[in-house]
C-alpha cells in the first residue's frame, strides 16, 4: 500500500505541479496582457496630453488672432469715423463752393441760356456740372477782360498799350482791378 500511496502521491504531486505550472504561465500571461494594457493605456494619456497641449496651443493662437482682428477692426471703424467726418468737412466746403460758383455765375451774367441746353433746364447746381459752371464763369470772365480792355482802348485820357492789353486778355496783367466784395476762401468749420 505504501507503493501505491507514493504512486498516487506523486502522481498527485505531479497533477498539482502542472496545474500550478499552467497557472503560472497563466498569471505571466495576465501579467504579460497588464503591462501591454498599461502601455496602451499610458500612449492614450500621452495622446490625450499632446491633443491637450496642441488644442491649448491653438485656442491660444485663435485668441491672438481674434484679438488682432478687433483691434484692426476698431481702428478700421476709428479710421472711418474720421474719414466720415472728413467727408462730412468737405461736403460742406463743396457745397459752399457751388453756392459761391452759383453766386459769382449769376452776378455776372453768365449765360443761362446755354447752361439750361447742356443741362435740360435742371436749375440745381449738382458735382457733377461744377466744372461746366466754372467754364461758362470763365467765359463770361474773358469776355468781360476783353470789354474792359477794348472799353481802354476807347478812352483816349488813358494810354494805351497793346501789350497790357493783351497780357490783360490773357488773364497776366500786372493789375487788376479788386473785386467790389472781398474774397473769402470756404471753411471747414
Amino acid at each position: 500500500m505504501g507503493e501505491e500511496n507514493l504512486d498516487v502521491l506523486v502522481e498527485r504531486f505531479i497533477a498539482v505541479e502542472e496545474r500550478n505550472f499552467a497557472q503560472f504561465n497563466f498569471v505571466n500571461e495576465q501579467n504579460n496582457e497588464v503591462e501591454r494594457i498599461k502601455e496602451q493605456i499610458s500612449e492614450v494619456h500621452r495622446e490625450i496630453e499632446d491633443f491637450r497641449s496642441q488644442e491649448s496651443q491653438e485656442d491660444l493662437e485663435q485668441q491672438t488672432q481674434l484679438r488682432k482682428m478687433e483691434t484692426q477692426q476698431k481702428e478700421a471703424a476709428e479710421e472711418a469715423e474720421q474719414l466720415q467726418g472728413k467727408i462730412k468737412a468737405l461736403r460742406k466746403v463743396l457745397e459752399q463752393l457751388k453756392s459761391g460758383i452759383r453766386s459769382l455765375f449769376t452776378e455776372l451774367c453768365c449765360d443761362g441760356l446755354t447752361l439750361d441746353e447742356l443741362l435740360g433746364g435742371l436749375q440745381e447746381l449738382r458735382d457733377r456740372d461744377v466744372a461746366l459752371y466754372l467754364g461758362l464763369i470763365e467765359q463770361r470772365a474773358y469776355e468781360l477782360l476783353a470789354m474792359h480792355s477794348y472799353l481802354d482802348s476807347k478812352d483816349y485820357d488813358k494810354p494805351y498799350n497793346p501789350v497790357e492789353a493783351a497780357r490783360l486778355l490773357l488773364g497776366q496783367a500786372s493789375e487788376f482791378p479788386s473785386p467790389p466784395f472781398p474774397l473769402r476762401p470756404p471753411t471747414a468749420g
